[in-house]
């Protein structure tokens, strides 16, 4: 009795011994599968690097094919419009070739310093019949050059010019007139005089504007006078680079004021 009572207290002696034992087994074993899931859980996202790359890069691929097929339709789409412009600048040349009057007044037009084949048709296809126009001044103000007025009683005030008409003939006559004035001695005086009176700011826009509408003078006086124009020996002192400082494209807002 006293055998078997002294057996089973070493048995519970042991037993925690056995128990710890496990545990340390099982925290080992615990341990090691944790190191294996990271370890695949990294294997499997190395992996996954390449396809996402390959996704990636193929997206790319599309998008640059999308970008290079609809330039490649724009520059198409160019290409026929200037071709388009070409062969209409081409019919109208030989239409107004095949008329004696509309090709003595481009002729007498493309005799003014700045004013070549498309602006001189243009200004045929606008103004008609030169006989229409009785007065000097007609031309400036179908053309949108002349100032607006706002007066009040005694009180006179200038605005910017009217813009009426054609804007593209507009825009393009002070394009010539930024050409007339390096060609045209008497021009370039005329623009130095207005530009000197005026601040610098806005001297530049306020010339052209005042040359563009002188321009329109004398092509009243060669379409009214049927002869062409006779360039005028004036001042030869050449414009400064800050006197052509103004914006030479489209003149808008601010930008048309006429010069008083």
């Amino acid at each position: 009795m006293i055998h078997h009572k002294a057996t089973i207290l070493k048995r519970q002696q042991k037993a925690p011994k056995h128990s710890a034992a496990r545990c340390q087994r099982h925290s080992a074993f615990t341990l090691v599968e944790m190191i294996i899931v990271i370890m695949v859980i990294a294997i499997l996202a190395a992996l996954a690097v390449p396809v996402f790359n390959a996704a990636a890069q193929q997206a790319k691929v599309h998008r640059t094919r999308a970008i290079i097929t609809k330039l490649d339709q724009l520059i198409g789409t160019l290409h026929f419009n200037f071709n388009s412009a070409a062969a209409a600048q081409k019919q109208i040349r030989h239409f107004c070739q095949k008329d004696e009057e509309l090709r003595q007044s481009i002729a007498w037009l493309k005799s003014l310093p700045g004013i070549g084949e498309i602006i001189a048709t243009h200004l045929v296809a606008r103004l008609g019949d030169p006989s229409l126009i009785t007065n000097v001044r007609q031309i400036a103000g179908f053309l949108g050059l002349v100032s607006s007025e706002h007066s009040t009683g005694d009180k006179q005030n200038r605005g910017e010019i009217t813009r009426a008409g054609d804007s593209r003939l507009r825009n393009k006559l002070i394009q010539s007139a930024w050409v007339s004035i390096r060609k045209d001695p008497e021009l370039r005086e005329f623009y130095q005089r207005v530009y000197q009176r005026h601040p610098k700011k806005v001297a530049p826009r306020k010339a052209i504007v005042a040359v563009t509408r002188k321009l329109t003078t004398r092509i009243y006086a060669v379409l009214k006078e049927q002869r062409p124009f006779v360039l005028r020996a004036a001042s030869k002192a050449p414009l400064t680079t800050e006197e052509t400082a103004g914006h030479k494209g489209r003149l808008d807002g601010q930008q048309n004021e006429q010069s008083r």
